[in-house]
């Protein structure tokens, strides 16, 4: 019954159900570190200058929704040379995601793990590039941790969304206006964002023909609900319990769709 959904449909479900509960994501290795427990550096050499530098290239300020960009980790001294980076995708509105990396043979990427590369080479490098396919809506953070040559580590704190090696981009407005206020600024939360879907009656539409044809048992085993989702491993409790929640999710749209 599933492969009768039109992509859209399984989109739209998705993003209904994404907004509904969350979910962990389970065995995936994080790029934090613990600053107590790593020889951290210190990225800034003054108030101009640092050592090592996360660069969006094309995608700098904005970023076009589906299309696939570079991002590239630089050392900014031939003498301080790396052997290893972990970049990371965190997303500010869990119902779009992050979008996901392009993998090549180069890099590195734990199984079922979508949100997380690192270089397949351990050896000292002064630059490394990696591929991001951008989502469909929502801004995300990118997080890039520097191991130098020397055995230091390099890192934003977590606290932060703009600095050397953590850069937080936005789809177009859909309007003209660039004002945000302070809030929106720091943290990548625009409300105003551009956001592909379909007309307010659409969506509706689409929504409930979406789940005439497919329950929450359906949509759970689907590949593009666990990608979305980061779900690696779920035990059988765990499997219910979401299969339930799907259910129910499921059949307070219908009912709403009845009376439309």
């Amino acid at each position: 019954m599933t492969s009768l959904l039109r992509q859209d449909d399984l989109l739209c479900l998705f993003l209904l159900f994404a907004g509904s509960f969350g979910l962990p994501h389970m065995l995936c290795p994080t790029n934090r570190y613990d600053a107590d427990d790593i020889n951290r550096g210190d990225n800034y050499v003054d108030d101009e200058h640092v050592v090592y530098t996360l660069d969006l290239l094309k995608a700098r300020k904005i970023y076009t929704p589906h299309e696939t960009y570079s991002i590239r980790v630089n050392s900014n001294s031939p003498d301080n040379k790396f052997n290893d980076v972990h970049v990371s995708l965190e997303a500010r509105d869990e119902r779009c995601g992050a979008g996901q990396f392009i993998l090549n043979k180069n890099l590195y990427q734990p199984s079922g793990c979508y949100n997380i590369v690192s270089t397949q080479r351990k050896e000292p490098m002064g630059k490394a590039t990696f591929k991001w396919k951008a989502p469909l809506c929502g801004c995300v953070t990118i997080r890039a941790v520097v191991h130098s040559a020397t055995g230091e580590y390099f890192l934003d704190d977590d606290t932060e969304y703009r600095g050397s090696l953590v850069k937080t981009v936005c789809p177009q407005a859909k309007d003209t206006d660039n004002t945000k206020d302070d809030d929106d600024e720091e943290t990548g939360t625009n409300t105003s964002l551009y956001v592909v879907e379909p007309a307010y009656d659409g969506k509706v539409e689409f929504l409930c023909r979406a789940n005439e044809k497919v329950g929450g048992a359906e949509l759970l085993v689907t590949d593009y609900f666990k990608i979305r989702r980061n779900i690696v491993l779920l035990n059988l409790r765990q499997v219910e319990d979401l299969e339930d929640a799907l259910e129910q999710r499921r059949n307070d749209i219908l009912v709403c769709c009845r009376k439309s």
